[in-house]
């Protein structure tokens, strides 16, 4: 196991997520009906790049091996988002000069740069990864439900008493709120009898102590001595020392954690009794495929069905 990334890097992921939430509706205003003849590109800017390696990496590869043997412009740049408008700016002067339809698989905020600059409007079809191509966190989270409704129904039966549910919650540009309200909907229909304690952890722009404002949150749910808690925020470094923090009260705590948004940062699924993963390279595959590119190998299918780790599970809306 790669060593965890720094607070620093956690808390770079924070900042990301909070743009990438920012920019996501205006990701939605574009056409996304491509051209089997249109010429492939790809923009990315390195934040979006650094939280899904995988899914960079894969995309890069593909759409540089479509060109590959072939003269023309540059397609595709990973760009720092400080010169990421610079690089739009000149890469689509290069795209726009034979005039041919063109398909952009661009990072939210990179799509967003490209809808202002305004010179592709009506001429190029704009895909974004987690933007036309999701996660299906409803069903997702419907799963889930039924997994810990199951053991708090064990506990009720066993202990003669009613068990109780944490769950601290953050929406982001994958996860929305919607899938919380499936997963309390499912609970309260498999375990009535049990006791849930939801916590929505709402980050902005203004929140200088992430830290903090996460960790209050838990403590709230810990007072009430729950027999199992779901974590789902995009913090994962203190997500991680909050599992590793020895309480006799939550040594015998079922913790279900959603890593599903958090990229590339490594961490010990041994913390954790469930945890869902996203997969970067079915993400990216499933990308591929509406951009019209072939892959060989390519994972057309994939899995929809909730299962512990160390398999990896993923769901994806149809």
């Amino acid at each position: 196991m790669k060593a965890v990334l720094s607070e620093r890097k956690s808390n770079q992921l924070l900042a990301f997520l909070l743009i990438f939430l920012a920019v996501i509706c205006l990701a939605s205003c574009s056409s996304e009906k491509t051209n089997d003849n249109s010429s492939r590109y790809f923009l990315f800017d390195e934040a979006f790049s650094q939280l899904f390696p995988v899914l960079t990496a894969r995309i890069e590869k593909v759409v540089q091996a479509e060109s590959a043997g072939q003269s023309g412009p540059e397609r595709g740049r990973i760009s720092p988002i400080p010169s990421l408008k610079g690089s739009i700016s000149n890469l689509i002067s290069q795209w726009t000069q034979k005039g041919e339809p063109l398909t952009i698989i661009a990072s939210p905020l990179a799509r967003k740069l490209i809808l202002e600059d305004g010179r592709l409007q009506g001429s190029a079809a704009l895909i974004t990864p987690f933007g036309d191509v999701v996660y299906d966190y409803d069903a997702a989270y419907a799963k889930i439900a039924e997994n810990l409704a199951g053991r708090l129904n064990s506990i009720q039966k066993k202990e003669k008493r009613q068990a109780v549910c944490g769950v601290l919650f953050q929406e982001n540009f994958m996860r929305q709120a919607s899938a919380l309200a499936r997963f309390e909907d499912v609970l309260k229909q498999k375990a009535g009898g049990a006791s849930l304690i939801i916590k929505k952890v709402a980050i902005g722009a203004d929140t200088v102590d992430t830290d903090s404002s996460f960790t209050a949150q838990f403590e709230e749910i810990r007072r009430e001595k729950p027999d199992m808690v779901l974590i789902a925020v995009d913090h994962p470094e203190l997500v991680q020392r909050w599992a590793r923090e020895p309480r006799q009260e939550t040594e015998k705590l079922f913790l279900a954690v959603d890593a599903s948004s958090w990229g590339g940062f490594s961490f010990d699924t041994r913390l954790f009794n469930l945890t869902i993963l996203g997969n970067e390279a079915l993400m990216a595959d499933r990308v591929l495929q509406k951009a019209r590119i072939s892959v060989p190998g390519q994972q057309a299918g994939g899995s929809l069905e909730l299962v512990a780790l160390p398999i990896r599970t993923t769901w994806f809306r149809k």
